[in-house]
C-alpha cells in the first residue's frame, strides 16, 4: 500500500477549478501533498544522471544552453533506468486508466464541446486500450499516454525556449508540473498564456509556431516548485515560455500528456488551422497537390523530401 494518499496530480482539484478562458484549463499552486512533491523532488535526477539515462535515445545533450530534454516513459519504466520506486509509480499512475477517468470526469464536457466525436470513445473508458507512447509492445492504442521527466538545460545568456504556439495537433492535452531546484534564483522561465485578439483571426506559421501580432498576453503563470498547469489542447490555448535569465540550474518540470492515433484525426490534425501565407502554406499546398495526383510517395521516395 502507497504511504501516499493519492499520486495523482488532480488530488487537490475538482470542475469548479477548471479556468474556461481562453480554453479549459487548471491552474494549481501546492499540486501535490507536500511529502509526495518533497520526495519526488528530492529524487528527480541530476543533471549527470538525466544524461546517463537518455544517453543515445534522445538528441541533444547538457552542452546545448536552454534547450528541452525530456527523459520518456517509455524509458523511465525500463528496469535499468534506476529512477526511484516514487517515479516510477507516479509515472505509471499517470498513464493509466485510472487517470484518463480523472481527466473525463473533469474535462469531459468541455472536451465534447470542441471534440464532439471523440464521446463515442471516451464515453466506454472501460473499454478504451491505452498504451504508453512509443512503447512498441503496445499496438493501435486508443490513447497513446506519457509522464515525461524534462529539463531545460542550463544557460549563459538570457534566452526562451519556445515562442507562442499550440501543442501539437494530435495532442488531447497536456500538463506541465514544475520541480524548481530550491537553489534556483533565475529569473523568467514562466509559462504566458495568450488569447486571439480576433477570433475570426486565427493565424499560424510553420506548424503550431502563431503570429504574435494575432495575439495577446492572458495570464502569466509564474515558474514555480510544486505548481501545475494542466489544458484541454485547442485552437485556442496559445502559450509560450518567457525569457530566463542566465542560470546554472535546469529548469525542471514534468510534462504529461496524450496523443491520438491518427485514425482519429482529419490530416493529422485534432483541429483545423489557417496558416499565413508563407513558406509553411506553399508547401502545404504543394503536398495536397501531390496528395491528389498520387504522387506523394514517389517523390518522398526519390528525393528524400520532408512533406
Amino acid at each position: 500500500m502507497s504511504k501516499y494518499r493519492s499520486l495523482s496530480i488532480f488530488q487537490n482539484v475538482n470542475k469548479a477549478d477548471l479556468i474556461l478562458e481562453p480554453s479549459p484549463h487548471l491552474i494549481v499552486k501546492g499540486c501535490l501533498d507536500e511529502e509526495l512533491y518533497n520526495d519526488l523532488s528530492e529524487t528527480f535526477p541530476t543533471d549527470e544522471e538525466f544524461q546517463e539515462i537518455i544517453k543515445g535515445k534522445f538528441p541533444g545533450d547538457f552542452k546545448s544552453e536552454n534547450i528541452r530534454l525530456s527523459l520518456y516513459s517509455y524509458i523511465a519504466l525500463n528496469k535499468n533506468s534506476k529512477l526511484s520506486k516514487v517515479w516510477v509509480d507516479f509515472i505509471k499512475y499517470h498513464t493509466s486508466k485510472a487517470f484518463i477517468e480523472e481527466f473525463n470526469n473533469l474535462f469531459g464536457d468541455d472536451l465534447y464541446k470542441y471534440y464532439p466525436d471523440l464521446r463515442k470513445k471516451f464515453n466506454k473508458i472501460d473499454n478504451l486500450n491505452e498504451g504508453v507512447r512509443f512503447d512498441s509492445s503496445h499496438d493501435k492504442n486508443d490513447l497513446n499516454m506519457e509522464c515525461q521527466i524534462c529539463v531545460n538545460t542550463p544557460s549563459t545568456r538570457k534566452s526562451s525556449v519556445i515562442e507562442p504556439h499550440t501543442d501539437a495537433g494530435k495532442e488531447l492535452y497536456a500538463g506541465l508540473l514544475y520541480f524548481r531546484n530550491n537553489d534556483d534564483s533565475s529569473k523568467g522561465g514562466d509559462l504566458i498564456v495568450h488569447k486571439w485578439k480576433n477570433n475570426r483571426k486565427k493565424k499560424f506559421i510553420h506548424g503550431a509556431m502563431v503570429k504574435k501580432d494575432l495575439i495577446e498576453d492572458c495570464n502569466i503563470i509564474k515558474y514555480e516548485k510544486n505548481t501545475l498547469v494542466f489544458f484541454l489542447n485547442t485552437v485556442d490555448f496559445v502559450h509560450s515560455v518567457s525569457p530566463r535569465n542566465p542560470s546554472t540550474y535546469s529548469r525542471r518540470f514534468v510534462n504529461i500528456l496524450a496523443d491520438l492515433p491518427p485514425e482519429d484525426l482529419t490530416d493529422n490534425l485534432l483541429y483545423p488551422k489557417s496558416y499565413a501565407w508563407g513558406k509553411h502554406k506553399l508547401k502545404l499546398l504543394l503536398r495536397s497537390l501531390l496528395i491528389k495526383f498520387g504522387m506523394l510517395n514517389l517523390i518522398k521516395k526519390f528525393f528524400k523530401i520532408p512533406f
